[in-house]
């Protein structure tokens, strides 16, 4: 039985070369991906890239990229309060950030009083306080 199977498997080989060599080019298209540069790239040296990158850059890339960004935690440690800035994804990225240390910046139009005390930056002010501990930097216009 596998002799026969064999047999015709060469036939076919020898009586339709351009079959084989279609069905490979489809399997290298279909995973040309692969390939791709940016999979060669190690997540720790992913990692120290980001650290150096704004943050709406590091997502666009691939899934991996966005794997290894959320995964970094220095990353997500950096916080820069602004005037009427909203803060719905403060506690993401605080969680994000684990046991990183924080660094926070009050900045914006004004002075940065007015920074602190705006209303909208009030919750936000007292979600990073309760992180106080692992205050690393406070920088910008004033020190929180």
């Amino acid at each position: 039985m596998s002799t026969q199977r064999s047999n015709a498997q060469v036939s076919d080989a020898i009586t339709n070369p351009n079959a084989q060599q279609q069905k490979l080019m489809a399997f290298t298209k279909d995973h040309h991906a692969l390939l791709s540069p940016a999979r060669r790239i190690y997540p720790e040296l992913l990692s120290e890239i980001f650290a150096s990158t704004p943050i709406a850059e590091r997502f666009f890339t691939c899934c991996l990229w966005r794997a290894v960004a959320i995964a970094t935690p220095n990353i997500w440690a950096y916080f820069d309060v602004k005037p009427r800035q909203q803060f719905n994804l403060m506690d993401m990225w605080l969680v994000r950030s684990k046991a990183s240390n924080l660094i926070i910046a009050v900045s914006g139009s004004g002075s940065a009083d007015t920074a602190a005390t705006a209303p909208c930056n009030q919750q936000a002010l007292r979600l990073l306080s309760s992180q106080a501990h692992r205050w690393e930097d406070n920088s910008g216009s004033s020190s929180v």
